[in-house]
């Protein structure tokens, strides 16, 4: 109902303005060139807001990811000290850690390129998709380990 009445508002305000342009006297053609600066004004603070909202959801983007895998580590580390093998467990850990911190340093470097504070080059795909990739992989030993403790922890049982 509502987008229907926004695309008649759409098509009566595109009506006026081909008859201002057209057929319209000098007073028509004023609030045609007025109208027309609103609505260019409104599609660039529009623009702003989208572009303002991006720019916040990018500063956070991994912090969240990362906060969560730290938590992660924390309650995977816990719960192998409960087991037989724990040195195993907590030398993978350090890994996954290790592992972590570098991508904890490509999230900043790559979040400082986007800013303009890093290197001279913009910020690109290939740098984004090595920060995806090495979280996945993150995560798939996060949980390859989690299973694994599991495991060893049924066997106690």
């Amino acid at each position: 109902m509502i987008k229907n009445l926004i695309m008649l508002l759409i098509v009566v305000v595109i009506g006026w303005i081909a008859y201002a342009t057209f057929f319209g006297n000098d007073q028509d053609k004023n609030l045609r060139d007025n109208l027309l600066d609103n609505v260019i004004s409104l599609g660039k603070s529009v623009g702003n807001v989208f572009s303002h909202e991006s720019d916040k959801f990018q500063k956070g983007a991994y912090d969240d990811a990362l906060k969560k895998m730290g938590e992660a580590i924390n309650n995977l580390r816990q719960t192998s000290e409960e087991v037989e093998d724990a040195d195993k467990y907590a030398s993978q850990l350090k890994e996954i850690e290790a592992k972590k911190a570098e991508l904890e340093k490509m999230a900043a470097s790559l979040e400082n390129q986007e800013n303009g504070n890093g290197m001279s080059r913009p910020a690109g795909t290939a740098d984004k998709r090595k920060v995806d990739e090495l979280g996945q992989e993150i995560l798939k030993e996060l949980e390859e380990l989690g299973k694994e403790i599991k495991k060893a922890k049924s066997k106690e049982s």
